[in-house]
């Protein structure tokens, strides 16, 4: 006899003119092979669904980051445009006083010398 984890088999001789069932040796050996791989196949299957487990929180997660970083990523964006329009406004400022300086310079210049 043969104990399994849920199930029970036994072995025995048949004669020709019994309505038994023949249980032969090869029999036997494929389910001894069967109750020793499906404790394996059982952990198999059960670390396949915490992978899978693990795979969606990760998905979650990254897709948490996701949002965050565009939400970061379009306010930098805003602040960085207001940034180049503010040095384009500086620019053109110290153009206008690079050039308008000494002109009023001379200007002023030439009148007090009247």
């Amino acid at each position: 006899m043969v104990v399994g984890h849920t199930e029970i088999v036994l072995g025995q001789n048949c004669s020709d003119n019994d309505s038994l069932i023949h249980y032969t040796d090869a029999m036997d050996k494929k389910c001894l092979e069967c109750l020793v791989n499906k404790p394996k196949k059982d952990s198999l299957i059960s670390n396949y669904g915490l992978q899978i487990l693990n795979f969606k929180d990760i998905i979650v997660k990254t897709n948490e980051k996701s949002a965050a970083f565009k939400v970061a990523y379009e306010d930098e964006k805003v602040i960085s445009t207001n940034l180049a329009e503010d040095l384009d406004k500086a620019r053109k400022w110290s153009k206008r006083i690079l050039i308008g300086g000494p002109l009023v310079g001379l200007a002023i210049g030439i009148l007090i010398t009247r």
